[in-house]
C-alpha cells in the first residue's frame, strides 16, 4: 500500500470546486482578508465562547484499493454548546446573503468525523460561521449530523479522490521504470559535461544546492536535465523545474526532453510562459463575467487534466491547443497541469541586465519595453505562491541587478502576502549566509550579475 497525506480543503474541493476562475490580485486579496476575519473571529471566540478551541489539529486514514490516505488538517474552531454539544466550526468570508457552500459544510463535516472519531463521539453540531472582515459574524447556518453519518461523507469525498489519486500513482510507476537504467542519449559525453551531470545528480542525492558556472558549448540542458531525470526515477526528487529567461533557454530545455522521450523516458513536462503571453483574449481581462476562459473554468478541466495525462511534452503550442479544445485559460491549465507533470519549464522575463558581459546584444534592448517586467513578474511570483504549503519554501531568482526587478518585486510581495516572509539561507564560497535575499554582482563576487531570494511560507 502507498501511503499519501491530503489536507482536508484538498480533498474536499476535488469534488466540491468552486466553478470559476478569479483573477489573482482579488483571489489573494481575498485571502488576506480571510486570513484577517479568522483570526479576529477566533479572538472573540477565545474570549466569549465556552472551551474554544482555534486551529485545533485532527486527522483521519481512509485505506482505498492501492491507497491509504492520511487526511489532515486545522478546524478553525471546536467549542462547548450551552446544552453540552460540541460544536465544530467552519468560519469564512461572506455577506448577511452568503448561502451555504456545499464545500464549506463538507469541510466542517470532515472535522466532524474527525473529532467523532478521536473522542469517541455520538455526533456533533456543525456550525458553518459566515463573517465580515472585522470578524464579526453575519450569518450562521447550524446542524446536528451524527458519528454515522459524517464518516460517510468523509469516505465518499476520500474514495474520488483516491481513485485519482492512483490513476496518478499508475502514470508515476510506468515513468519510473522508464527512467530505471536509462542510458545518456548521446554517444558520448562533451569536455566537461559528464563533470557536470554528476555534480547535479550528487547535488539531489544529498539535498544540496550547486552553484555552477561553465561555458557555452558544453551542453549544459542534457547535463541538468539527465540526472534530474535519473534522480526522479529513483525517488529523490519529486518534480525537476527548468526557469529559463530567454526563448532559445525554453526551446532548449523543451528539445532535450523531446530527445529524453525518444529514448524512452516517459515524462510528463509542461512549459509555462506569462500569462500575457499565452492569454487568447484581444485584451486580457481575468473576470469570469467577462473571460469565457475563466467562468466555469474549473467544471471543464477535469476533462483535460486526464486528456493531458497521457503523456507527452506540453509545450505552449499543445497546451493552447488543449485549452482551446476545453475552452480553457491557457496560463491556469498549466499551472493546473504542473501540479503532476515530471518536469516544469517556465518561461519567466527578466531584462537579462546580469549577463550582459556574456550576451553584450542586451545592451541593444529598447529599455522602455522593459518597464512591463516587474509587473509580470510580480504576477508570476503571485500566481506561485498560491501552491506553497504551510511551512514551504518559495525562491524567487533573476538574471539582472536591477532592484526594480529584484528587492522591490520580492518586498511588495512580502506587504501584499503576511505569511510569507524572508528566509535565511547560505551560498558557496565566501558569500556564506545570506539573509532573505541578495544581488550577486560581478566585480563582487566574481558571478554573473544575478538576484536570489528565499522566503517561506508560516506555519
Amino acid at each position: 500500500m502507498t501511503e499519501l497525506r491530503a489536507s482536508v480543503r484538498q480533498v474536499v474541493e476535488f469534488s466540491l470546486h468552486e466553478r470559476d476562475l478569479s483573477p489573482a490580485a482579488f483571489a489573494a486579496k481575498r485571502m488576506r482578508e480571510g486570513a484577517a476575519a479568522h483570526k479576529a473571529r477566533q479572538s472573540a471566540g477565545a474570549r466569549e465562547e465556552t472551551a474554544y478551541q482555534a486551529e485545533k489539529s485532527l486527522s483521519a486514514d481512509y485505506a482505498a484499493r492501492e491507497i491509504t490516505l492520511r487526511v489532515t488538517g486545522r478546524a478553525d474552531g471546536l467549542l462547548l454548546a450551552a446544552d453540552g454539544a460540541r460544536i465544530v466550526e467552519e468560519i469564512k468570508l461572506g455577506t448577511a446573503e452568503n448561502p451555504l457552500v456545499p464545500a464549506h459544510r463538507a469541510q466542517a463535516a470532515m472535522y466532524g468525523h474527525m473529532l467523532c472519531q478521536k473522542e469517541g463521539l455520538t455526533g456533533v453540531r456543525l456550525r458553518i460561521l459566515y463573517v465580515d472582515e472585522n470578524g464579526a459574524p453575519v450569518r450562521l447556518y447550524e446542524e446536528e449530523a451524527d458519528s454515522a453519518r459524517l464518516k460517510g461523507e468523509f469516505e465518499a469525498l476520500c474514495a474520488a479522490y483516491c481513485a485519482w489519486a492512483e490513476r496518478l500513482l499508475a502514470r508515476r510507476r510506468a515513468r519510473d521504470a522508464s527512467l530505471f537504467g536509462l542510458a545518456f542519449p548521446y554517444g558520448a559525453y562533451r569536455a566537461g559535461q559528464r563533470t557536470f551531470a554528476a555534480n547535479v545528480y550528487v547535488a539531489i542525492r544529498e539535498r544540496k544546492r550547486l552553484f555552477a558556472q561553465a561555458p557555452t558549448g558544453i551542453g549544459k540542458t542534457m547535463a541538468a536535465l539527465y540526472p534530474a531525470a535519473l534522480a526522479l526515477g529513483e525517488g529523490k526528487c519529486a518534480r525537476v523545474l527548468m526557469l529559463t529567461a530567454r526563448t532559445t533557454g525554453r526551446k532548449s530545455a523543451m528539445d532535450a526532453l523531446a530527445i529524453l522521450r525518444a529514448h524512452g523516458a516517459r515524462l510528463l513536462a509542461v512549459e509555462i510562459a506569462a500569462k500575457d503571453k499565452v492569454c487568447p483574449m484581444e485584451k486580457r481581462d481575468c473576470r469570469p463575467e467577462v473571460c469565457p476562459y475563466a467562468k466555469g473554468f474549473y467544471d471543464r478541466l477535469p476533462d483535460a487534466l486526464a486528456e493531458a495525462l497521457t503523456g507527452g511534452d506540453w509545450g505552449r503550442g499543445q497546451l493552447d491547443a488543449l485549452a482551446q479544445k476545453h475552452t480553457l485559460c491557457p496560463f491556469e491549465l498549466a499551472l493546473s497541469l504542473a501540479q503532476e507533470a515530471d518536469v516544469v519549464v517556465c518561461d519567466v522575463p527578466c531584462s537579462g541586465l546580469g549577463i550582459i558581459r556574456k550576451k553584450p546584444d542586451i545592451r541593444y534592448k529598447d529599455m522602455a519595453s522593459l518597464a512591463s517586467l516587474p509587473a509580470i513578474q510580480s504576477a508570476i511570483l503571485d500566481n506561485a505562491s498560491r501552491y506553497v504549503r504551510r511551512g514551504g519554501t518559495l525562491v524567487y531568482s533573476t538574471c539582472t541587478v536591477l532592484p526594480e526587478e529584484n528587492e522591490r518585486v520580492t518586498d511588495a510581495f512580502l506587504r501584499a502576502h503576511p505569511d510569507f516572509t524572508y528566509d535565511t539561507f547560505a551560498l558557496p564560497g565566501p558569500i556564506g549566509t545570506v539573509e532573505g535575499h541578495i544581488t550577486l554582482w560581478p566585480q563582487r563576487h566574481g558571478t554573473d550579475g544575478f538576484y536570489i531570494c528565499r522566503m517561506t511560507r508560516k506555519e
